[in-house]
């Protein structure tokens, strides 16, 4: 009794005629790609990075505000990885990769051009007495507003050593102007050590404050530059009452000003 080997019947489309190899294969892959969802962090992915491209002029400007391009670049290492190891899943493995790379671009190039932008060089006449904002904060922060309260302005505060030995020292700082009523040709300012309290408002600590008093003929306009000031520094062992602050203990009388 002889066996007839029963051969596999090719796929037949609606005519009746068998598929071809290739459009067996491409329907095999549509069905495939059908079966798989579109992963929700690649799309997120692409959204952060067109965002950080719109938002590339206020990375150069502010700082805090490159956590966008940061976050994109962390999520899509983590698209890109979590749809590879996943792929019998997820789909959108390309637009992963293309938001990846176009945040990753944005945060470098913001960051490159954040420092540009805030450069401050240190005059010759002030070298060697550049001072930093950490270096006059006391060990606990002085709670300006209950001072204010009890009208304590005559309170000996207990400031840092380091502030104590400036007093009437040339110093060299740098920080931005904190917005007045007047916005320009200021003779007179409060200077911070960063973006959040100079464009945020609200009250600055009060070791985080600096008046500064400008030479004549010197003047400053409130923007977002970061400024360098050199001056003879004074420090009061007691809060002064200012008219649009709660109260200061650090005076620059400066002479120079960055441009």
């Amino acid at each position: 009794m002889s066996t007839e080997l029963q051969r596999p019947q090719p796929t037949l489309h609606a005519a009746g005629a068998p598929l071809g190899d290739g459009e067996e294969s491409a329907n095999d892959q549509q069905a495939y790609d059908a079966y798989r969802t579109l992963s929700v962090a690649a799309v997120a992915t692409l959204i952060l990075a067109v965002l950080g491209l719109l938002m590339l002029p206020v990375f150069v400007a502010f700082s805090p505000a490159l956590i966008v391009p940061a976050v994109g670049t962390a999520l899509g290492v983590f698209a890109v990885w979590n749809v590879y190891s996943r792929r019998d899943e997820f789909t959108g493995q390309r637009m992963a990769t293309v938001g990846l790379c176009i945040s990753a671009v944005v945060l470098l190039a913001g960051a490159v051009g954040n420092l540009w932008f805030n450069r401050v060089e240190v005059p010759a006449e002030y070298e060697g007495k550049q001072v930093w904002f950490w270096e006059l904060q006391p060990e606990e922060p002085i709670d300006i507003g209950e001072l204010a309260r009890l009208r304590m302005y005559s309170t000996e505060l207990p400031l840092p050593q380091r502030a104590l030995e400036l007093n009437g020292q040339e110093i060299f700082i740098t920080g931005y102007v904190y917005p007045g009523q007047q916005r320009n040709s200021l003779k007179e300012f409060v200077l911070v050590p960063d973006m959040g309290q100079c464009c945020f408002g609200g009250q600055p600590k009060l070791t985080d404050m600096i008046e500064v008093k400008l030479a004549d003929p010197l003047r400053a306009d409130y923007d977002l530059r970061r400024r360098g000031i050199g001056g003879v520094l004074t420090v009061h062992h007691n809060m002064q009452s200012r008219k649009q602050l709660t109260g200061v203990v650090y005076e620059l009388n400066a002479d120079y000003i960055s441009p």
